[in-house]
């Protein structure tokens, strides 16, 4: 954890390599990686990604990896995370979403964005499904 939270990547990746569990959790439910997004270590977070942490973990109050780096004001992670398949749609236990919670106009573009793709995606498979069951 405290590697995470200081930033060092290649202490984390020696404790990884070495077994740490990637996803060991705080008192507060926070992972390394909410840890290190939290503390705008994204080296860090990049090493914790890489070797699997899971982008949908929350907190007890919520905050999964996208809400925390929208929070954060990082655009590149925003869209890392984007691309690793973020529910965009998720709400911490205040009913925020990340696009609420993003820190800069860029962040809150980049969420805008993959909000009307993942809506689109979502009806393309709807129409499928319903096309394949004979639904109208």
């Amino acid at each position: 954890m405290l590697a995470a939270q200081n930033g060092h990547e290649s202490t984390v990746g020696l404790l990884l390599d070495r077994g740490a569990d990637v996803e060991a959790r705080t008192l507060s439910g926070a992972t390394p990686l909410l840890i290190a997004l939290k503390r705008r270590r994204f080296g860090a977070a990049g090493v914790l990604l890489k070797a699997g942490a899971d982008i949908g973990a929350c907190d007890k109050d919520g905050w999964n990896a996208l809400l925390t780096a929208a929070s954060a004001g990082t655009e590149s992670m925003v869209r890392e995370l984007l691309d690793r398949g973020a529910d965009i749609e998720v709400t911490n236990v205040a009913g925020e979403t990340a696009l609420s919670v993003a820190a800069n106009d860029s962040v809150a573009r980049v969420l805008e964005r993959a909000d009307c793709f993942q809506r689109w995606h979502r009806r393309a498979i709807l129409a499928l499904w319903r096309r394949a069951c004979g639904w109208r």
